[in-house]
């Protein structure tokens, strides 16, 4: 039975052993999945990486290019405005000339005429007109070109801010991954540790009834030696009781027997002696004179004082 017991906590210690390794094993492969999926997110992030910066330079090359094309319509722009306000200065030179020699040829009264008046004042008007658009082109050029400059500041500006989203919304996404993650582990660890608790409740169960089988064998074995070695103790108490009691009666008996004896020996020296005493018969003398001469008969005082 002891051989049994020893056997079933072996094996049960060994069953005990072999779930902790392989709960360490299980934990084991879950880290290194878990850095497989870190590297791999990471390799995943450096192609994306490279393709942004990659993308930035195309973006900053054709910014580049796009503002160099901006200065050189600004400067076909300024050279078409100054050359217009040359062709400009140069009809108002022609009209001044062509109105001097108009002037040389006429009389004062024609130059005076409200027709000639009239013409001039119309190219001046022309003239005006042709400034403020000249102005108005010159106005809308530049801002056209500044708004072309602000556009691609803001691109990139929304693109900052679309990448720094994109890097929050991979963040959160990063974070509840390894939330579930924990959750999952943190479930597995539960159930994990409830099947241990339940294999540990019923082993230890099954210990403590195994220690209680021994236990009460053990109790059963010392009783019943225990009762044996009761009895056999009572029944050598009993013997030398007996003993003691058989040599109690012999010496009372011898003491008694002793006593018998002395007490006979007594008597018998005591009737002796009393015999002694008596005075022997005289053939001559009759019964009367004899007892006269032997005188009273022993009494038990006298044979007490003999005693004595």
């Amino acid at each position: 039975m002891e051989k049994g017991i020893i056997h079933q906590r072996e094996r049960q210690r060994n069953r005990l052993q072999q779930q902790q390794y392989q709960q360490q094993q299980a934990e084991q492969q879950q880290q290194q999945a878990k850095q497989q999926q870190q590297q791999q997110q990471q390799q995943q992030q450096r192609p994306q990486q490279q393709q942004q910066q990659q993308q930035q330079q195309q973006q900053q090359q054709q910014q580049q290019q796009q503002q160099q094309q901006d200065a050189a319509a600004l400067q076909q722009q300024q050279q078409q405005q100054q050359q217009q306000q040359q062709q400009q200065q140069q009809q108002q030179q022609q009209q001044q000339q062509q109105a001097g020699t108009d002037g040389q040829g006429e009389t004062p009264h024609e130059i005076s005429s409200p027709g000639g008046l009239q013409q001039q004042q119309q190219q001046q008007q022309q003239q005006q007109q042709q400034q403020q658009q000249q102005q108005q082109q010159q106005h809308r050029a530049r801002d056209a070109y500044q708004h072309e400059q602000k556009g691609p500041r803001r691109r990139q500006k929304h693109k900052k801010g679309d990448r720094k989203r994109k890097q929050k919304r991979d963040r959160r996404d990063k974070q509840r991954q390894e939330e579930k993650e924990r959750r999952r582990q943190k479930e597995g660890d539960k159930n994990t540790k409830r099947e241990t608790e339940k294999g540990d409740k019923k082993e230890t169960e099954m210990i403590q009834k195994g220690d209680r089988k021994e236990e009460t064998e053990r109790r059963q074995k010392g009783d019943k030696k225990g009762d044996k070695k009761r009895t056999e103790r009572r029944q050598k108490g009993d013997k030398k009781e007996t003993k003691r009691r058989q040599k109690g009666d012999k010496k009372e008996t011898e003491r008694r027997q002793k006593g018998d004896r002395k007490e006979t020996e007594r008597r018998q020296f005591v009737f002796c002696f009393c015999l002694l005493s008596l005075p022997l018969k005289p053939r001559a003398l009759s019964s009367s004179t004899a007892a006269r001469a032997a005188g009273p008969p022993p009494t038990t005082t006298n044979v007490l004082s003999l005693k004595a």
